[in-house]
């Protein structure tokens, strides 16, 4: 009960408008993750490398 008073309040939104917490971007996100990890049979050193990059593309 106390929680949903701070959250009428707005005492617990969000302050960082920079985040996205788009469910849908997320679920992207997910899904090439996915993807990476099934195309590419390797390692943890490996899976970072192909990380990186994917993030720099996004």
């Amino acid at each position: 009960a106390d929680q949903l008073a701070h959250v009428k309040k707005g005492c617990l939104m969000r302050v960082r408008q920079d985040i996205r917490s788009d469910g849908s971007r997320i679920e992207g996100s997910h899904k090439a993750w996915n993807g990476i990890m099934r195309s590419f049979a390797s390692g943890l050193e490996m899976f970072l490398a192909l990380g990186f990059d994917f993030v720099i593309r996004r």
